[in-house]
């Protein structure tokens, strides 16, 4: 009996000190699927780029509603459900509603607690249907950097957008110097610090911003005070100097998902940049660093050891 206990007592320490390595490789294994679903948006968006000349717009306004990974469906060897979508038609009308309730594998992130079908809300109370979540978003603004110039982003568009693409031209900075997509995991739930909390971050969609993948952009990208919540006004960026912003908004990544990169990786969270590569940003990547990185023609000089 002695034998038999100890024997037990063995194998359970042998377990737990195993099982720390069986979830740190699951979760290696979970980051690079991410890091693929990415490359593969990186790659559909170049090949959309060498037909259009540019990057599709984040959004379309006129005539109708619909986001950018409605653009990139044929370059993603997703041909027959952008036959079946409606470009004539917003992406909530009902006759787009089999198309953009449908969970693409390659907009969900699979570090995140659980998939996503949300409710398609419009900010006067109207209910659309259903949506299917994406965990990949871009910023349809750019920011202004410190020195006061107004950078655009890569796929921004203006408040009237036909969907016109930004011509690759004015991404100034540099392609392998521009981010492009970006993790902003698990909305519209809000999670802010690695907690989620009672609200959400977008229970409702309007002209700015939408709730699934079929309209997957947000406003500029945001950093935020050490609490998680407090968040920077880029529009008065160019009163700080970098010391200053960083040391008032030290929190860039994983901080609150409702308009800051955040994802469910241990230490960090992925990012595509314009030339196709995918970068793993640091939880305590500067805020200043994704600021210049941010904007596609601010005149901003990062060099690949600053991320």
């Amino acid at each position: 009996m002695v034998e038999l206990l100890v024997v037990i007592a063995v194998i359970g320490i042998l377990v737990s000190l195993l099982l720390p390595a069986v979830q740190a490789a699951r979760e290696a294994a979970r980051r690079t699927k991410c890091t693929n679903n990415l490359k593969q948006i990186g790659l559909a968006l170049q090949n959309f780029s060498n037909i259009h000349k540019g990057f599709p717009a984040s959004r379309t306004l006129k005539p109708v509603y619909h986001g950018w990974v409605v653009d990139i469906l044929s370059y993603i060897e997703m041909e027959p459900l952008r036959k079946q979508y409606h470009y004539d038609q917003n992406f909530y009308s009902p006759d787009n509603q089999l198309v953009v309730s449908t969970p693409l594998a390659f907009m969900q992130c699979p570090s995140c607690p659980r998939k996503r079908i949300i409710d398609l809300i419009w900010s006067d109370g109207t209910n659309y249907g259903k949506a299917a979540a994406g965990d990949y978003w871009v910023h349809h603004k750019g920011v202004t950097n410190f020195s006061g110039q107004k950078g655009i982003n890569p796929m921004g568009s203006d408040p009237n957008s036909t969907g016109t693409p930004i011509p690759l031209i004015k991404i100034k900075d540099g392609f392998s110097n521009t981010i492009l997509v970006d993790e902003m995991a698990m909305k519209p739930e809000l999670w802010i610090l690695g907690v989620q909390q009672p609200s959400t971050s977008s229970t409702t969609f309007s002209g700015a911003t939408g709730p699934g993948w079929a309209y997957c952009l947000s406003t500029p990208l945001n950093v935020y005070a050490s609490d998680g919540t407090t968040r920077y006004s880029y529009s008065s960026t160019s009163g700080y100097t970098e010391a200053e912003y960083e040391a008032a908004y030290p929190c860039a990544v994983n901080c609150n998902n409702s308009g800051g990169i955040y994802a469910f990786h241990p230490g960090g969270a992925n990012a595509l940049f314009c030339d196709g590569s995918v970068h793993f940003f640091s939880k305590d990547l500067s805020s200043g660093v994704l600021l210049k990185l941010s904007t596609a023609d601010a005149k901003d000089n990062v060099s690949g050891d600053q991320y």
